[in-house]
């Protein structure tokens, strides 16, 4: 193996690992809206926070990004076994999914 042939698949493994990595602001922006605009401080100073659609709307933001912090592990092995070279990643896809699911 050359240093080009390496070069490239440091590169596709760094663009693999940035996939979770991008995924993470945005879940922590959704969570920190979902938080603040549910919280009763805010809620107590701006009565129509506490709407019941402004109240789910926030509540499902907050569950999504909930859901995306709590699978991190889940989401990176994905995308590990998505980087493997090999013909065969289909397999190694699950065994990865089923290995942090365990």
């Amino acid at each position: 193996m050359n240093k080009d042939e390496l070069l490239a698949k440091f590169q596709r493994l760094g663009k693999v690992l940035m996939t979770p990595v991008l995924i993470l602001p945005i879940a922590g922006i959704l969570q920190g809206f979902g938080n603040a605009f549910t919280s009763p401080t805010l809620t107590a100073a701006v009565p129509w926070l506490a709407a019941p659609g402004f109240a789910i709307f926030f509540s499902i933001l907050k569950a999504a990004a909930s859901i995306v912090m709590n699978n991190i592990p889940v989401i990176f092995s994905i995308c590990l076994a998505y980087a493997s070279p090999s013909p065969r990643r289909l397999p190694r896809r699950f065994v990865a999914f089923w290995a942090t699911c365990a």
